[in-house]
């Protein structure tokens, strides 16, 4: 018994380091907070078979995070992972039919992966920790993060078929690195590595087979949450320096995939936070949070037209697009713990049924949305274009 709670414990803390680690800028202390009192699960996705929603719950009994399915409007919810393994990091494969994610099991963090309804079940990698698993866009191999144990902070970018096998290490384990993705052509992988503590966190550039890594963004400072544009011409990512007194800011960047043409899209002297692409490229999403208190906003990719959807009542929790770029999911703060929600780009909001205990990381492209809330009044707001952190 006393061994099973210490695993129990292990996997708990790593669900917290996982946390802190991929949503660094993004209000960090009320995550782990939130993790540590088992409120907070992990990522989310969307079936695209039936319009369901694939998200993490904890379950306080087992002290696991366990995948589930609803429908978009709440309904016909379903237990797709056992209280054995705690699951996060899910995310669908090009064609909907699987899903790939971490899961720890007595202290063993390892990629798995499953057919979409719950059966199927494999582990993919044996003796590390691996983390942040995602699909190549022809969904035939896998990226992940490969550590040699929970406390080791160096870690290699690597991939493997999505049998397993084949395994390809992208980088060598010299370095921390973290936000793997793989290009929309599938020919390159953009990660962010932990150039040295005072240097921080750059955005690398790699070729698919592990030649050829280049530093986008070689400076001081951390760059952190690359993304690559849905047509693979433009990265966006998130900037901070200490550009005002001495005090930490995050702004808003985009560049094109060889490091050129950076462009600040905006300023914020609170904090902006976690860029994504519209899946149809036409929008930037960001959180803008203040202390620990987050909304979402967004801007068209040229940086104008900026628009605030929700202000302040998302707790810095992650979001994500819906497929035809109408509306974001997200979870938001509540007496009852977490709740999922979408809102559309009119600022209408609708709540997901009753679920509980969430928090969106993914839905799949092929997926799709129809609001049922009645369209509001658009609402624009004048945000600060003072100048920027020197480039």
């Amino acid at each position: 018994m006393r061994r099973l709670r210490e695993h129990r414990n292990r996997d708990r803390d790593l669900g917290a380091r996982v946390l802190r680690r991929t949503r660094r800028g993004t209000c960090s202390l009320l995550f782990v907070v939130a993790l540590a009192l088992g409120l907070l699960p992990s990522p989310v996705s969307a079936d695209a078979s039936d319009g369901s929603i694939l998200f993490s719950r904890y379950d306080p009994d087992s002290n696991t995070f366990s995948l589930y399915a609803t429908r978009t409007d709440g309904s016909e919810e379903r237990r797709l992972t056992d209280a054995s393994l705690s699951a996060w990091d899910a995310t669908f494969s090009p064609d909907g039919s699987h899903l790939v994610f971490s899961g720890a099991r007595q202290g063993d963090t390892a990629i798995y992966v499953m057919a979409a309804d719950g059966t199927s079940l494999r582990k993919l990698t044996e003796g590390s920790v691996d983390l942040e698993p995602g699909w190549s866009p022809d969904g035939a191999r896998i990226v992940f993060v490969r550590r040699d144990s929970l406390i080791d902070e160096q870690s290699a970018v690597m991939t493997m078929l999505a049998d397993g096998s084949e395994e390809r290490a992208v980088t060598a384990a010299t370095h921390s690195h973290t936000d793997p993705s793989w290009s929309p052509d599938g020919t390159s992988i953009l990660f962010t590595r932990l150039r040295s503590a005072r240097r921080g966190w750059d955005v690398y550039v790699a070729d698919a087979e592990g030649s050829s890594i280049r530093n986008l963004t070689a400076r001081e400072g951390n760059d952190l949450a690359p993304e690559w544009s849905p047509t693979g011409d433009r990265i966006v990512y998130e900037r901070h320096c200490a550009c005002r007194r001495g005090a930490d800011s995050s702004e808003i960047y985009a560049m094109s995939p060889d490091g050129s043409g950076k462009e600040r899209m905006m300023f914020n002297r609170s904090g902006d936070h976690l860029p994504h692409w519209s899946p149809d490229g036409a929008w930037i999403s960001f959180l803008r949070c203040s202390g620990t208190s987050c909304g979402i906003y967004v801007m068209k990719a040229t940086g104008r037209d900026k628009i605030e959807l929700g202000s302040g009542d998302q707790g810095g929790t992650p979001y994500v697009w819906a497929p035809d770029s109408s509306a974001l999911s997200y979870s938001q703060t509540s007496e009852r713990g977490y709740t999922l929600f979408t809102i559309d780009l009119t600022g209408a909001k609708r709540r997901i049924g009753d679920a509980t205990g969430v928090a969106v990381s993914d839905w799949t492209q092929t997926g799709t949305y129809s609001t049922g809330a009645p369209s509001s009044q658009l609402r624009r707001r004048t945000l600060d274009h003072s100048r920027p952190c020197r480039v």
